[in-house]
């Protein structure tokens, strides 16, 4: 983390840091001076906020082009050869073989007319019009698994723009976007795990726990990239810091590998001692690179550092549950608090 929130505040972009950038576009889009400003103009009081105007009317055109009932995030459709499952490809085997015997009786033939008696084979003189016959049924056939394909995308393309309603992705979007515009780069998580469900059961509201996608706005001065990164899309690494609600960690108590003694004294700091924002991380120089933070904690939290990344099987030694080589590469997620 000190590793990356350093290269943040020190890699040159257009003649400063990332962070500078991340200070200078929040102070011109909130209509406040820069400090060299006014110096050079200490009378001056005026704001006409062009970046402001600018980034609200861009950020309208994206949410009205991105953010409505008929864009997706995603294209699902079936290959023009679709390769069916078992069970819709005998629905489609079945479908072709009705369609042939049809066929067969419109054009008048019979078994008679096409079995030879003696050889009990395809006759001869009939097979140029019987190959034909199965080269329009063949098309026929792959056309009704194209059917059978495109039914079944809309009805998963249904059950994914649900999943995005229900796991909040046009309200993370909306405000990445808005990053993208100003800064310009934005970031979003996204996450699966157990969410808390309430349903009917009979007479009585019951809580259930069911597995779900989630997605999460990651605000800019509070994601973190590895320096060996090329694009916000590779890097060895991706750092962000969240605020975890007792409700949060009283969900992450239970996951796999968690540590939920630790949890348990956490939650008992927040409620207690009255642990909120950073906590344990105000007197980390790394973390206060910013005059002023565009994102604020929430009270009534604790900050954790969350890494997404690649690690050696040797760094997880020790580590409780765990049996990996130490010369394996693993794909870890890992949220730590003091």
């Amino acid at each position: 983390y000190a590793e990356a929130a350093s290269w943040k505040s020190s890699c040159n972009v257009l003649g400063a840091s990332i962070n500078t950038w991340i200070g200078r576009m929040h102070r011109a889009y909130h209509l406040v001076h820069e400090p060299s400003e006014l110096e050079q103009y200490p009378n001056m009081e005026a704001y006409f906020g062009l970046i402001h105007l600018k980034v609200n009317a861009t950020w309208a055109w994206g949410k009205n082009q991105f953010i409505n009932q008929k864009f997706a995030p995603f294209v699902l459709a079936p290959t023009p050869d679709a390769d069916l499952p078992e069970h819709l490809a005998a629905q489609a085997k079945a479908r072709f073989k009705q369609e042939l015997i049809r066929r067969l009786a419109d054009n008048g033939a019979t078994p008679e007319m096409l079995i030879d008696p003696t050889m009990r084979v395809i006759r001869t003189d009939i097979l140029p019009q019987l190959t034909e016959l199965m080269r329009v049924e063949k098309e026929r056939a792959r056309q009704i698994n194209y059917e059978i394909a495109s039914r079944a995308c809309k009805r998963h393309s249904r059950i994914i723009k649900d999943q995005l309603i229900e796991g909040g992705w046009h309200t993370a979007y909306s405000s990445m976007l808005f990053d993208q515009v100003l800064y310009p780069f934005g970031c979003m998580a996204v996450e699966r795990g157990d969410t808390i469900k309430w349903s009917w059961s009979g007479s009585r509201i019951v809580r259930k726990l069911e597995e779900a996608w989630t997605f999460r706005h990651v605000p800019v001065d509070r994601a973190f990239h590895a320096p060996d990164c090329s694009t916000a899309q590779d890097g060895s690494y991706f750092i962000e810091q969240i605020d975890r609600s007792m409700a949060d960690l009283y969900q992450m108590r239970s996951e796999p590998n968690a540590m939920p003694d630790e949890i348990d004294a956490l939650m008992e700091g927040i409620a207690n001692a009255g642990l909120s924002g950073s906590g344990w991380m105000s007197d980390n120089t790394e973390v206060n690179t910013l005059a002023a933070p565009v994102s604020q904690p929430r009270s009534g939290t604790i900050t954790t550092i969350r890494m997404v990344g690649e690690i050696l099987g040797s760094d997880l030694a020790g580590a409780s549950g765990l049996s990996v080589d130490s010369h394996e590469v693993v794909s870890v997620t890992i949220e730590v608090c003091n």
